[in-house]
């Protein structure tokens, strides 16, 4: 059978075989809005830190970088040691928790 194939009996007469099989490489169309709106939201709520905390938060955790790094790593970039690194985090956690960043961010939870 041909994905081009017409099928009888459907609502339009140019209805193919190949409209009924689910892409299964691709995401669903909404799970890609739903992502996009979430990255920005999430940009958004960290740009309201400081920005030795936003900086810190985005490489720590892989937010627009190529991927997450130790504390190690940017002690190494910011010119500071792990342990400010860590207290910074620290500090930027609980920022982040404050409720009106907090929910922000709530309705993308499932």
């Amino acid at each position: 059978v041909s994905f081009d194939a017409p099928v009888k009996g459907s609502d339009r007469d140019d209805t193919t075989f190949g409209d009924f099989v689910e892409d299964s490489y691709s995401d669903a169309p909404d799970t890609g809005v739903m992502t996009e709106a979430f990255e920005n939201e999430l940009n958004d709520v960290i740009s309201t830190l400081k920005p030795n905390e936003a900086a810190v938060l985005k490489m720590r955790y892989g937010i627009g970088v190529e991927k997450p790094m130790s504390l190690r790593e940017i002690g190494e970039v910011c010119n500071l040691t792990k342990e400010r690194i860590r207290q910074i985090e620290k500090h930027a956690l609980i920022r982040m928790q404050h409720p009106t960043r907090k929910s922000r961010l709530e309705s993308f939870v499932a």
